[in-house]
């Protein structure tokens, strides 16, 4: 698992209750809610399947995902579009985007779980940092199947 940057910046999110840092050179942009076509026999988690820039990517629903249950989708329910080499480009559904923030120097806990890289406290708020990494691998190439399966 790589390491955090000491200049590492994450864009900060909400999921149900707690925050969550998403690795900001993963984030291509912030988008307010579009048509999500369904797919049929998916895990609860995703979503469906969006058309972004002639690009077709799986929606995934993060607060599915981390068991706090489906929130109500409006116009402003925040998605973000994720693109990099090391990751598979997804879109993910959230319950509020915060801000950027510089995150690597602050770290103090590094994570061995497999979807959270570590913890920062940011004011007063514990920011989980994700590994956006293994959340999204295999979603883009088989989004039919669990991460679990």
């Amino acid at each position: 698992m790589a390491q955090p940057k000491l200049d590492e910046q994450h864009l900060i999110v909400r999921i149900g209750n707690r925050w969550y840092g998403i690795p900001l050179n993963y984030v291509d942009e912030v988008l307010n809610l579009v048509a999500v076509d369904d797919l049929p026999g998916a895990p609860d988690y995703v979503l469906g399947l969006i058309s972004l820039r002639q690009r077709i990517l799986p929606v995934l629903d993060l607060r599915v995902y981390f068991g706090h249950g489906s929130g109500e989708l409006t116009l402003n329910t925040p998605m973000i579009a994720l693109r990099g080499e090391a990751i598979d480009n997804a879109v993910v559904v959230v319950d509020e985007v915060d801000d950027v923030k510089v995150t690597g120097d602050s770290i103090q806990h590094q994570s061995d779980t497999a979807y959270i890289r570590g913890a920062v406290q940011l004011g007063n708020r514990l920011v989980l940092i994700l590994n956006i990494e293994e959340i999204t691998s295999g979603v883009v190439n088989n989004p039919m199947e669990s991460p679990d399966a």
